[in-house]
């Protein structure tokens, strides 16, 4: 029983330790995303006019496909005033009509007259449609709120909501934004970023090719992993999240159940880890059954325990029987030699006497 336990609780310390190690997988691989918008920022900022060719040969050069195989897209936004929004619009329609050919009438959507607009005009690598283009940020409250919340601080964010163009059951994209401001611009306070403000660099990445690259590290068969966003937002269609964990990836989901129960019994190992999303909580379940952690020798162990135990208590057994034996044997002996010399002294005396 001891020996037993001794093996599930080794177990189960190489299972946490498992788990601990793709936290820090999946951490490196957020800091490279970051690490790419802040190039990419920079490559924007060093353009006196950017263009959808420079940006179009910036983005090849990235090779996500290889380098980045989670993200599927990057894209950066404009600030447009409502006094440049027909300009803007003429020259985006211009320039989507050369990325696909022929004529397009892409437009700011959705439509109507706002304050002001933050409009997506580049995308690499070339999207599969025009509607990728034109998509007005800012016209989603939520998220426009959290758009100048980015401008004025200046800081990497991820809104938490699933980006209903490309997400999927149980293949969830997100992303990621940082504000891009016009080189060379004093930041030190709201009103300097503000001025200075050019727009908004993102990218889209799944979630589920994330992190089934990190599971791939992790050397345990059958491993679940679980991710929520347990922060406030929204879902695909506008609906509240607070309070409700939102799953945004299941290693056992697929498209037809993209959350199965969890895993849960005696025969089940589960650690729960927290995860810092660029200031969103999220929260990472690993589950896996506990025979995966042990090895054939594990299986074997307690048996040949038992039978040490067993052929040692034997061999016990048969010494202290021959040692007992032995002194029986030698107690007869004395009492026998004991007996002859009494009887020898006996005849001794006598025959003195005769």
């Amino acid at each position: 029983m001891i020996t037993a336990r001794s093996i599930e609780s080794d177990a189960q310390a190489r299972f946490i330790s498992h788990a601990k190690y793709a936290q820090s997988v999946i951490n490196v691989r957020v800091k490279s995303y970051t690490d790419l918008l802040r190039a990419t920022t920079s490559m924007i900022q060093s353009s006196d006019v950017l263009t959808h060719q420079s940006f179009h040969e910036f983005a090849l050069g990235l090779n996500l496909a290889r380098n980045f195989p989670a993200v599927d897209y990057i894209n950066f936004a404009v600030q447009v005033t409502p006094e440049r929004r027909q300009a803007f619009v003429d020259a985006l329609r211009k320039d989507v009509s050369d990325i696909f050919g022929k004529p397009v009438q892409v437009d700011i959507s959705p439509p109507g007259d706002r304050h002001s607009y933050l409009v997506v005009a580049f995308v690499e690598p070339i999207p599969p449609g025009v509607p990728y283009f034109g998509v007005d940020l800012m016209a989603n409250r939520y998220f426009g709120n959290q758009l100048l919340q980015e401008r004025d601080s200046g800081q990497i964010f991820s809104a938490g909501t699933p980006i209903p163009m490309l997400s999927r059951p149980n293949n969830i994209y997100l992303g990621m934004r940082m504000p891009v401001y016009r080189n060379g611009q004093p930041l030190g306070t709201v009103d300097q970023r503000r001025a200075a403000y050019m727009g908004s660099l993102g990218i889209a990445f799944s979630v589920r090719k994330l992190l089934h690259g990190v599971m791939d590290e992790v050397p345990v068969a059958g491993l679940r992993m679980t991710l929520y966003d347990i922060g406030p937002g929204m879902d695909e269609y506008g609906r509240a999240t607070k309070g409700k964990p939102l799953v945004l990836f299941d290693s056992r989901g697929t498209t037809a159940e993209p959350t199965p129960a969890p895993d849960v019994g005696d025969d089940v190992f589960t650690t729960t880890l927290p995860l810092d999303f660029n200031g969103r909580p999220w929260q990472t379940v690993y589950s896996v059954h506990k025979s995966a952690l042990y090895t054939e020798f594990d299986g074997y162990y307690p048996k040949l325990m038992m039978a040490f135990g067993f052929i040692g208590s034997v061999l016990l057994y048969a010494l202290l029987h021959i040692l007992t034996s032995s002194r029986r044997a030698a107690l007869a002996l004395a009492q026998e030699m004991t007996s002859e010399l009494r009887e020898s002294q006996t005849k001794l005396q006598l025959s003195h006497q005769k």
